[in-house]
């Protein structure tokens, strides 16, 4: 009888797969995972009935299958998962740039498989027609920067499935102290938290086909907000937030081992939407502003010659 599993017993992969809900034919390494959490739902529809308290009957109703990752941000295939586009430019010797961008009208994300292995149990499941709904990225000081992404899939398989071989790349994963971050083009150099959210908005849509799963996963309106934290040792984004000015924001992150290994993020038509100036007897002051943007691309420059 196998022993009980541990997190170490375990592999978790994704990779693109050929069109919606089938499922990947090649995997890749996603980055060093703290965490893989699915969760499946059958909706249980229950009837009640005149003359019996209990219910009559119980019949499975829509399944919905939903899944997080949380890793220690390495690569950016994550990113591509949530943005849908990537342009790749370089080579080998100058490294590989990704310029990565967000669907628009009339495109679709990819669709992902995300492949959980635990040896121990000798047991693979495929979740299989993922797209990411949200995806956030954070860089705290004292901390390593991370991405939490939050999975819509189309159904679960685990039968007949061969485990995928998977090398782990070894570039460094992002320090916060590897950060830096410009607001309209100046260095702001008093920020001690960066969150930024991508929605997708995504909705599960299901049609009368013979099958309790989603037919097709739809794209949403996208939303794209920050967050910044920063000690309150000037009046410049107060100012900026009081005049309603617009805001260009970079965070930059630069493997500081590795020349050819850095993500920027660029966010552009922002405006700040909330500003708080909490006072506490007992702690420095802390400005703390929240922004919503219309546009968002990445640049990412690293060894992998294919992010998709």
């Amino acid at each position: 009888m196998a022993g009980q599993s541990h997190g170490f017993d375990n592999t978790v992969v994704g990779g693109k797969e050929p069109s919606f809900a089938i499922p990947a034919n090649a995997y890749n390494w996603l980055g060093i995972i703290e965490s893989f959490e699915p969760e499946e739902s059958n909706n249980i529809d229950s009837r009640m009935s005149v003359g019996v308290r209990a219910p009559l009957m119980l019949r499975q109703g829509a399944n919905e299958v939903d899944g997080s990752i949380s890793l220690a941000l390495q690569n950016a295939r994550l990113i591509a998962y949530a943005l849908g586009k990537v342009v790749t430019t370089g080579d080998e010797i100058t490294g590989y740039t990704h310029t990565v961008s967000t669907v628009g009208r009339g495109e679709e994300l990819p669709s992902v498989t995300i492949q959980n292995h635990n040896i121990s149990q000798d047991f693979t499941r495929n979740y299989i027609g993922g797209k990411v709904d949200t995806l956030t990225a954070k860089a705290t000081v004292e901390e390593a920067v991370t991405l939490e992404s939050d999975f819509l899939f189309s159904h679960v398989e685990d039968v007949g499935i061969t485990p995928a071989t998977v090398v782990a790349e070894l570039e460094n994963y992002f320090m916060f102290y590897e950060g830096s971050v410009k607001i309209n083009n100046a260095d702001v150099a008093d920020i001690t938290e960066f969150e930024l959210e991508i929605a997708n908005g995504l909705e599960r849509r299901f049609t009368l086909n013979g099958q309790n799963r989603p037919s097709r996963t739809e794209e949403g309106n996208l939303e794209i907000t920050a967050s910044l934290t920063m000690d309150f040792v000037s009046l410049t984004q107060w100012e900026v937030f009081k005049a309603g000015d617009n805001l260009e924001v970079e965070l930059i992150l630069q493997d500081s081992q590795d020349p050819k290994h850095s993500i920027k993020f660029m966010l552009s038509g922002g405006l700040y939407d909330t500003n708080s100036l909490s006072v506490s007897a007992e702690d420095l002051q802390e400005q703390e502003l929240e922004a919503i943007f219309t546009g968002l691309s990445i640049e990412v420059v690293d060894g992998n010659a294919t992010l998709l």
